[in-house]
């Protein structure tokens, strides 16, 4: 395992740990948040701003409170200085890279994700049913 130190900005930091040999990626600890306690569990959608995809970050946060309401503790928007980067976190595990992926997210999916984790046995409705 890597222990990988990221910083896009001067008072954000972020520890990332890396599997070697996989895709597989942590996000262990912020560091310097001035922003106070950081409230679990958290969603973190790290986006491109040379991209301006800051309003689908601002949209999918928007979507994850009306589904999950105080379920979350904190839904979280980055901007990242890395071009192409989208990322979808919960609580430290990446659930989408879109560099890795080639696409964006489909909603339903980073919805599914997220139940899977905090409750396996919650009822999305309409999210729940497989596309064609």
């Amino acid at each position: 395992m890597t222990s990988i130190e990221v910083q896009n900005s001067p008072s954000r930091r972020w520890t990332i740990l890396a599997h070697a040999g996989t895709n597989q990626r942590r996000l262990v600890q912020v560091v310097g948040d001035e922003g106070g306690k950081v409230r679990t569990p958290r969603v973190l959608i790290e986006f491109c701003t040379g991209c301006r995809w800051g309003l689908r970050a601002g949209w999918m946060s928007q979507e994850l409170f009306v589904t999950f309401g105080d379920q979350l503790g904190e839904v979280a928007t980055a901007p990242s200085e890395v071009g192409g980067t989208f990322n979808v976190w919960l609580n430290g595990d990446l659930l989408h890279n879109r560099t890795e992926t080639g696409r964006f997210p489909e909603l339903k999916e980073i919805k599914q994700k997220i139940r899977d984790k905090l409750d396996p046995e919650r009822d999305l409705g309409h999210s729940d049913v497989n596309s064609p």
